[in-house]
């Protein structure tokens, strides 16, 4: 396991992130002095899932660094991102605790970020009121799409809904 930091001078920007070494296995096919091809069924590795969830976390990191300190929109990554943030910190909780054992200040920006989310989707509730309204004229375009075909076409009717959608491109 290697560990880095990124700081600047005054250490006021720093984040911590973890790479997995690269480690052979006894068992392995490099070991043994075969090809390294691997079989397209095989299970993927304790060591490459840990390398992919550390590659992700240090990209969340990353992205939360920025976050805190003013240089991405935090709106805008949370209605693009917000979710995945979550849904991540959920999946590799364990992971990030027993490598936060070792290495106190490992991925504490990606934490600090998706607890702040998790708290603000729990106080706002998981669907807005702009995202049911969108649902709702999505489905109606769907229902006037499905109707358009069976009847006699009236392109100004779905001309309506095109312009309903259109509205709903950038949300308020």
């Amino acid at each position: 396991m290697m560990f880095g930091s990124s700081t600047n001078e005054q250490n006021s920007h720093s984040f911590v992130f973890c790479a997995a070494a690269p480690e052979m296995h006894a068992g392995s096919s490099a070991a043994s002095g075969k090809t390294a091809e691997k079989a397209p069924t095989a299970e993927p590795t304790f060591i490459e899932v840990s390398k992919a969830a550390f590659r992700i976390l240090n990209a969340f990191e990353g992205c939360a660094n920025a976050i805190r300190y003013g240089i991405y929109d935090e709106d805008f990554i949370y209605n693009v991102y917000g979710s995945q943030f979550i849904d991540f910190y959920e999946l590799t909780y364990g992971l990030m605790k027993s490598r936060q054992r070792e290495l106190p200040r490992a991925w504490v920006n990606f934490e600090w970020l998706a607890v702040k989310w998790t708290l603000r989707r729990k106080i706002t509730g998981v669907t807005s009121k702009e995202w049911e309204e969108t649902s709702y004229i999505i489905q109606e375009s769907l229902a006037a799409i499905k109707e358009h075909t069976k009847v006699r076409p009236n392109p100004e009717k779905l001309q309506k809904f095109m312009d309903k959608l259109e509205r709903r491109k950038f949300p308020a």
